[in-house]
């Protein structure tokens, strides 16, 4: 008998046992307690009433609770695997009132850090610090928290890679509110707010500077909403970016950023400024009502496509390009393709200057208060398969030496569809020019600076102004699908099929 208990036992046993591993393995099982937990309190009712003697004692593994309290502290965290987590940012304050800052991180990793306000209150004659310094360390998390009155950027990052920083408000500091200084290898910036700070919302410096920057909020700062300079390689991607000081985002020497799938509206100069040889690379983003332009390149290159460009106060896009003996001469190639460019107060596309070498390609631009497409000062432009509709002055412009070739263009309803003078040059083929008050416009004495053959004009109210058009263009009807609805595809059957936009 007691040979049958003892293997009833020990099968029991092993059932235990293996149900036990086999809810282990599914997560099941509910972890033991953190036996390292440090609770802060300054009623004291904690282990410690001063967050720092807490970090002082911690050890690799710790949690250190903190609980509501003004801290007027200098936090310094130098142990690895630590969680410091406040009770809630509006209860639990930490405050640098000596010219440090409020928290500094450096060398390690696995560091979370959460529920905190972090205030700077400058000294007399403050030199300038970040509120929230975090540097050479990788795997950090730092959310849920509000960092304000920094003399220098509320939160800055140097060399910290594999990291999330999320979910914080940074407002009311002098410089930024978050600033990557120097390296940024898998660092995720998403869902902060960032505004009302005294020059950007994020800035993104040097190379190596590649950070993911998703989902943010970026408003009212006083100079941009990101800067990215220095060689800057970050991603931008699906934020609110508006009603900056100065533009949404500016980004100079030599940045190559990839900027997808924001809106951004109503800063007060450009959507977005280049400038200083940076390049970029701007897809798919909602551009609107901006105090200059939307896009403005001065000294800049990149690729522009699939954006929605609308209603700024200027241009929608310009592109210019002059001589500077401080910048290393590049060649200038930029692509502004497949684009709706609409609504806006000068020119749909401007473009300028003896070094740019830009194509315009496959673009709706559509009811500007200026030109559709403007080239002028020794620009090199090739205007190719775009839809240009409704301009309050001309359909295309060349002027001032820049030159143009024009292939497969539809320019539809505009005061004038294509207007070249003031010693411009251009090559005109296959484009369909019509309904426009006058199609097309030169002087006399320009004619050797135009090649116009195989050309298409129809129903234009006057066909055209100091120029013939010659037998080697067309006056017939294009065969449009559906004009009255503002359809300019050709129909299958029509002769003029593989013309125009």
């Amino acid at each position: 008998m007691m040979k049958r208990l003892a293997i009833l036992f020990l099968v029991f046993g092993l059932i235990f046992v293996f149900s036990s591993f086999s809810f282990a393995a599914r997560g099941v099982l509910v972890e033991p307690s953190d036996t390292n937990q440090i609770v802060v309190s300054q009623a004291g009712d904690g282990d410690y009433e001063t967050i720092q003697e807490a970090l002082d004692n911690a050890e690799e593994g710790s949690t250190i609770l903190v609980k509501p309290g003004e801290y007027h502290e200098n936090l310094y965290i130098e142990v690895s695997d630590i969680k410091l987590l406040g009770e809630d940012p509006e209860s639990v304050k930490i405050i640098s009132s000596n010219g440090e800052s409020a928290l500094s991180v450096s060398d390690v990793s696995n560091i979370e850090i959460k529920g905190f306000t972090f205030i700077y209150s400058p000294i007399e004659n403050d030199k300038g610090n970040a509120c929230v310094w975090i540097g050479d360390s990788d795997h950090i998390l730092f959310h849920d928290n509000i960092i304000k009155g920094a003399t220098f950027s509320g939160l800055e990052v140097s060399n910290v890679n594999f990291s999330k920083i999320y979910d914080n408000i940074l407002t009311d500091n002098k410089q930024s509110g978050i600033f990557v200084n120097t390296g940024a290898k898998d660092l995720l910036i998403y869902k902060n707010k960032a505004f009302k700070n005294g020059y950007h919302g994020i800035e993104i410096s040097e190379e190596g500077s590649s950070p993911f920057v998703f989902n943010n909020t970026l408003k009212e700062n006083a100079q941009s909403g990101i800067y990215i300079h220095d060689s800057a390689t970050p991603i931008i991607k699906y934020n609110d970016i508006l009603e900056n000081k100065h533009s949404g985002i500016a980004i100079s020497k030599e940045a190559l950023p990839l900027i997808v799938d924001n809106n951004i509206s109503n800063n007060k100069e450009d959507g977005i400024y280049g400038y200083d040889n940076a390049r970029a690379r701007i897809l798919s983003n909602t551009i609107s009502n901006n105090g200059v332009s939307g896009i403005s390149f001065s000294n800049a290159y990149g690729v522009i496509m699939e954006n929605t460009i609308k209603d700024n106060t200027q241009f929608g896009v310009d592109v210019y390009v002059e001589e500077n003996e401080d910048l290393a001469p590049l060649d200038y190639k930029s692509l502004v393709a497949k684009n709706v460019v609409i609504g806006n107060g000068y020119s749909g596309i401007g473009s300028g200057g003896e070094l740019l070498k830009l194509t315009v390609f496959g673009n709706i631009i559509k009811s500007n208060k200026e030109d559709g497409i403007l080239i002028y000062k020794g620009a090199s432009v090739d205007v190719l398969h775009n839809l240009i509709i409704d301009s309050a002055l001309n359909g295309i412009e060349v002027r001032k030496e820049a030159r143009v070739n024009a292939i497969n263009n539809t320019i539809v309803k505009n005061d004038t569809g294509i207007y070249t003078h003031d010693n411009g040059y251009g090559t005109y083929t296959y484009n369909i020019v019509a309904f426009n008050k006058l199609g097309i416009r030169y002087k006399e004495d320009e004619k050797g600076n135009i090649m116009h053959i195989m050309n298409l004009y129809w129903k234009n109210e006057k066909l055209s102004r100091d120029f013939e058009i010659g037998d080697e263009n067309f006056t017939q009807d294009p065969g449009f699908e559906d004009a009255e609805t503002g359809n300019y595809y050709l129909k299958k059957d029509s002769k003029f099929r593989g013309w125009g936009y």
